[in-house]
């Protein structure tokens, strides 16, 4: 029998706007002797956009298997993997930063669909609290800095909370 894993030499397509290659490759490549390598031109944002301007299809493990397909379509290989997360407050505990990161990986060859899981309180997304009209929240939050008591702006979104000088406007 021979040494090499079964992924030794395989293309494993990835379906990625954000240059998550080079997060991945070097695992998949030191472990299971693979390359990834990322879908030219995906526009992965059409399954949902972190910012939640574009919903999501489906929750985070079907979007994240959703997104795997998507390197089928338009690629050459047996295998795909792709992401989804999620980052702000925890829903019970208001402020608190946490996060979850879906990693998804199908095999169509030997029928194999994994799903990994990473659940964290280490994230980027921070409460900032602001005077009103000061510059530091105006170059956080755009026009919206003006009125904001709180801002957060880590790499993919922002979170403005109005503060209660600004209530929210009535249709």
């Amino acid at each position: 029998m021979s040494g090499l894993h079964p992924y030794a030499n395989a293309r494993i397509g990835l379906a990625t706007m954000h240059e998550k290659e080079r997060a991945l490759g070097p695992a998949f490549r030191r472990v299971l002797g693979a390359d990834v390598v990322a879908v030219p031109e995906l526009d992965t944002d059409t399954l949902g956009t972190f910012s939640g301007e574009v919903p999501r299809p489906d929750a985070l493990v079907e979007t994240s298997l959703l997104k795997a397909e998507l390197a089928f379509r338009t690629m050459d290989v047996d295998c795909a993997v792709a992401s989804e997360g999620s980052y702000g407050p925890i829903d019970r505990v208001p402020l608190i930063p946490s996060g979850v990161e879906i990693l998804a990986f199908i095999d169509r060859n030997r029928g194999i669909r994994l799903i990994d899981t990473f659940p964290t309180h280490h994230t980027s997304w921070r409460l900032s609290r602001f005077r009103p009209a000061i510059p530091r929240a105006s170059r956080c939050c755009g026009p919206w800095g003006s009125r904001a008591t709180a801002c957060s702006s880590p790499a993919a979104a922002t979170w403005i909370i109005r503060s209660r000088a600004s209530p929210p406007r009535k249709k």
